[in-house]
């Protein structure tokens, strides 16, 4: 990543099996490749648009890559969470509204129960109090009203 980078990155990060060949008019590189034919040309940019920005990932990089990115852009965003806990890993919330009630899905992507921490009101569908905690079977999901 270069230093002062608009994402926030530094450090290097690995590029395999994909690589593009881009070139900045009113982007800014966030990252160079370093190496080979590409060196010097941009792996990552970064290009302000409306009251947002896009960002194009010029090449397959790492895993880790698109953790930090995530991890930056969460943190500067600053979105919205569907629920005020940490979810279990391989668990999803997602927030819908009809515009008086908020649902809250969540969905349990693998094989063993997974636990959920819930605020003190949430209740099911038929307006049943549920308790501080809601447990979701292996592949299995429900919703829950806050």
């Amino acid at each position: 990543m270069k230093p002062g980078n608009p994402l926030g990155l530094s450090g290097d990060y690995s590029a395999k099996q994909y690589f593009e060949i881009v070139h900045c008019e009113s982007a800014k590189a966030a990252a160079e490749y370093k190496t080979d034919f590409y060196a010097g040309t941009p792996a990552v940019t970064v290009n302000p648009f409306g009251k947002g920005r896009v960002i194009h990932i010029a090449a397959r990089l790492e895993r880790k890559f698109n953790d930090d990115l995530i991890a930056s852009l969460v943190k500067s965003i600053k979105p919205a969470r569907a629920l005020e806990t940490e979810l279990p890993l391989g668990v999803s919330a997602v927030l819908r509204t009809d515009g008086k009630k908020k649902f809250v899905f969540l969905m349990n992507f693998t094989n063993e129960v997974q636990k959920v921490s819930l605020p003190s009101d949430a209740k099911s569908l038929d307006g049943k109090s549920l308790g501080t905690s809601i447990e979701l079977c292996a592949y299995w999901g429900d919703v829950v009203v806050v």
